[in-house]
């Protein structure tokens, strides 16, 4: 059996002495690492190797002189677009990096990176395993459009093609506001209001009790997110209602998200399992900008990934159909 393939890390540090120590710390887990110290130097290298493919991951600072981590980034995008990326962050620039996680990066960890545990090295493995999953989908898609053009051979040439879709067009995501306390839904609209995710931006339905909530979901059936404030003692009806409602119609892919004013309302573990909450956002002091537009990004990035799974399962069920069909058809 062939050994496995070695991962290649790009570190970008302008401090030679984090390059030397996340090096270390990296090959003693047995990935391989290449370290330069600006973006300047870590675009040069993006390029250079883009057709080899060499880079499985970038793990770059966000504060360096010259070309900054977003930036950097930014380029890199412009260069290879699947290359997955890690920025490293402080306190200071964790507005940087919130820009950085709408933009399409991938994770962060926050300084002083911890490395007496497996925390960095379990976020490595999840983003390379992310990367590799957009790479397939990419190879399915450009095959399927080989397929499609190859099919097209007979047809009418003269047949004018359909006009592109106007980006303006593209139907938001919907967001589903939950709860009793009216502070709550005039935050996130107004906190939300111009963020954008895959080129398409938000629209808010607001539910202030059961029954209202329930007719949403039943007339939505692409309802992406659902933030639900915690209501004390009626929390559980809350989440009893939303996942028997999202389990009966098209919302079983939604993402719930919990808003919380009081830590010992917290749900218990086997609640949050068993209801498949994506995270929880305190709100004692107001809602927290960073930590709202983070967890709304990463359930976001989830949801129209478990979308892209599930057509391409029903894809596949009509070509199993259409080949048993066929199958039928010979005997």
């Amino acid at each position: 059996m062939s050994e496995a393939k070695k991962l290649n890390i790009l570190i970008v540090d302008d401090e030679p002495d984090m390059c030397q120590l996340l090096s270390h710390y990296l090959k003693k887990h047995n990935i391989a690492c290449n370290s330069v110290y600006s973006g300047e130097e870590a675009l040069d290298l993006i390029k250079n190797n883009h057709n080899l493919h060499k880079y499985d991951l970038v793990l770059m600072d966000q504060v360096m002189p010259g070309m900054d981590g977003l930036s950097t980034f930014k380029e890199a995008q412009k260069i290879d677009g699947r290359l997955p990326f890690i920025m490293i962050s402080s306190y200071g620039t964790i507005p940087l990096t919130v820009r950085f996680m709408i933009e399409g990066g991938i994770d962060f960890i926050e300084k002083p990176i911890d490395l007496n545990s497996n925390e960095l090295i379990d976020i490595i493995h999840s983003a390379v395993k992310y990367k590799f999953q957009k790479r397939e989908q990419y190879c399915q898609k450009q095959l399927e459009r080989k397929n499609s053009d190859n099919t097209l051979v007979f047809a009418d040439k003269k047949k004018p093609s359909p006009p592109a879709a106007d980006p303006f067009d593209i139907q938001p995501w919907k967001i589903l506001i939950v709860g009793e306390n009216n502070t709550n839904h005039a935050s996130i609209n107004l906190l939300l209001n111009s963020y954008v995710f895959s080129g398409r931006g938000l629209q808010f339905l607001s539910a202030y009790s059961l029954s209202e909530a329930e007719e949403i979901l039943r007339n939505n059936s692409d309802i992406a997110i659902i933030f639900i404030s915690n209501q004390r003692d009626q929390n559980d009806n809350w989440l009893h209602l939303i996942h028997e409602t999202k389990s009966n119609n098209s919302n079983h892919f939604a993402r719930i998200l919990i808003l919380t004013e009081h830590s010992n309302d917290l749900p218990n573990t086997k609640v949050f399992m068993d209801f498949n909450i994506d995270g929880i956002i305190p709100t004692e002091h107001g809602l927290p900008l960073q930590t709202l537009i983070i967890s709304l990004t990463t359930s976001l990035r989830t949801y129209s990934e478990l979308i892209l799974l599930e057509s391409e399962r029903q894809k596949l069920e009509r070509k199993i159909s259409e080949m048993e069909k066929n199958l039928y058809g010979l005997l």
